[in-house]
């Protein structure tokens, strides 16, 4: 059973927090150094017109993917110009579909073009082979032992050489993300969420309480989004008309996705429209995104105020936290 921390008995605070005097999230990606109290855009000085497909940071720099097969980083926490990175070989201009940092370095995936890493303090993205078949991906993720994998449309693959070839390991359905976390790969998708101990070998199906899933209404299958940090894994659960307001919406693991526990704030937040993902700062506030905006709490739960608005109607605000810095960018997200 999991070991469940004693802010559980809180009682949570049930109030929706007013974005009335919150900051209007603008541009493309916004940051906060005092814990959202203040933001600033930091894609002011990035291309007019860009359409922005993905951002992550990672320690040090933070790296955005655009349109048109374009790729720019600069120093996290530093106003300086962006810079374009080049990739390796011959280029159709293809959008990216997504950055994913690893302990090696930086993935991404050109539509019709392929997969390519870039290593840690590296310039230029190296080209890698891409498994067969595979025209899309949703994640990627490293092991401790530096093996690869990337969940997709197709199930998910995996490298034990760096990508230069490549085993279909899970082909039972579409996965949207994977984790290497705990010693564990964690994976979700439209099927539910699966757990892998033997470096994606055998995969077995993680059963989070309560999944309000009827086998026989395939059009509200129940789906996760995954969302990490350092130490936990959020499981949030899709809104459908069988399990809306349900407990157990939001659902955290502590130990690599082996047992599970409906989140303490699961009370207040089932009740919010369209929660994308959380974050944990360095001095453990906790922020949740959601149609209107991002929300904090710095007591673990118990109450919460807006500290970004979302104005946009056709993009959901991601957070995230590198350190002491949050950052969050408007993207179209997905289950």
């Amino acid at each position: 059973m999991l070991y469940l921390s004693l802010f559980l008995s809180t009682v949570f605070s049930i109030g929706t927090p007013t974005f009335d005097h919150a900051p209007v999230f603008e541009g493309q990606i916004m940051q906060s150094t005092d814990g959202g109290k203040t933001w600033h855009n930091t894609s002011a000085n990035l291309p007019e017109g860009m359409r922005l497909i993905s951002a992550v940071s990672s320690e040090t720099e933070i790296m955005v993917g655009v349109d048109k097969g374009k790729v720019f980083k600069k120093s996290l926490g530093n106003a300086q110009q962006w810079e374009r990175l080049t990739f390796e070989g011959d280029q159709t201009a293809n959008n990216i579909l997504g950055l994913y940092p690893t302990p090696s370095g930086f993935y991404t995936y050109v539509i019709r073009d392929g997969l390519y890493h870039l290593k840690r303090g590296g310039q230029r993205w190296e080209k890698l082979s891409t498994p067969e078949g595979l025209y899309d991906l949703n994640s990627v993720t490293e092991d401790q032992g530096g093996n690869l994998y990337i969940a997709s449309q197709n199930g998910i693959y995996q490298s034990q050489d760096g990508g230069m070839t490549w085993k279909h390991n899970f082909t039972q359905s579409w996965m949207t993300e994977i984790i290497f976390q705990h010693q564990s790969l964690i994976a979700s998708g439209q099927s539910g969420i699966f757990r892998s101990e033997d470096q994606g070998q055998t995969w077995k199906k993680v059963q989070l309480f309560p999944e309000l899933n009827y086998s026989f209404m395939k059009m509200y299958d129940t789906t996760f989004r995954l969302s990490a940090t350092t130490s936990r894994l959020f499981a949030i659960r899709n809104d459908n008309p069988i399990n809306k307001n349900k407990e157990g919406r939001i659902q955290y693991s502590e130990d690599g996705g082996r047992t599970w526990a409906v989140h303490p704030a699961d009370e207040y937040l089932k009740q919010l429209p369209d929660v994308q993902n959380f974050t944990i700062d360095g001095n453990g506030h906790w922020y949740c995104s959601y149609s209107e905006g991002i929300i904090k709490s710095e007591n673990q739960g118990q109450t919460w105020m807006a500290v970004l608005s979302n104005p946009l109607e056709d993009r959901m605000l991601k957070i995230w936290s590198d350190g002491d810095i949050l950052l969050c960018s408007a993207t179209v997200m997905g289950c």
